[in-house]
């Protein structure tokens, strides 16, 4: 019976083996167990932050109803309307008065004003002006605040503004605008 006492290559093998599975194990945690912990962490941290949100949201919504209903806040109902009525030509002729109503009013000589062919979008008409004048700054933000408050409503899709003078009028330098004005017509 022998005893072999060379133990000098079964524990380096061991070692390796145990080195290699710790840098295994390492791997495994910094690829995948690391990111999950931190996806985990980050989606526990939104949905906490969303449920407070949803709360402050019920609590504010809860305090408007409550002054609804004692009276505090009252909603005001308006005459707005959102489109023309009438004929496609009616509402285009009526689009075109507004606008050169809202111009005089700004003090604004109108050189072009055309409107373009209908399309339909849904169960509406929508009516573009091509609109063209010369005016001041001041007067194109009077004329754009008198179309603003319009009913039905007009919204402005296209601007152009060209410095045509330097010289003041009024204060400020003539400019040459280009407008694109769009309503809606109600079908009946």
């Amino acid at each position: 019976m022998s005893i072999d006492w060379d133990v000098s290559r079964p524990p380096r093998q061991r070692i390796l083996a145990v080195g290699l599975l710790m840098t295994m194990l390492s791997s495994l945690y910094v690829a995948v167990v690391s990111p999950l912990s931190e996806w985990h962490s980050a989606s526990t941290d939104a949905v906490e932050i969303s449920g407070r949100r949803i709360q402050s949201l019920s609590r504010n919504l809860n305090a408007f109803r409550t002054d609804i209903d004692n009276g505090r806040v009252q909603i005001k109902r308006t005459n707005e309307t959102l489109y023309f009525n009438g004929t496609v030509d009616e509402a285009g002729s009526a689009l075109k008065t507004t606008i050169q109503a809202a111009a005089a009013a700004a003090g604004i000589t109108v050189t072009s004003l055309n409107v373009t062919q209908p399309s339909d979008e849904h169960a509406l008409t929508r009516l573009i002006v091509n609109t063209r004048f010369h005016a001041s700054l001041s007067a194109l933000v009077s004329f754009l605040d008198t179309i603003d408050k319009s009913n039905p409503k007009m919204f402005t899709t296209h601007c152009v503004l060209a410095i045509v003078d330097m010289s003041p009028v009024d204060g400020d330098a003539a400019l040459d605008i280009q407008l694109d004005m769009v309503t809606y017509h109600g079908q009946e």
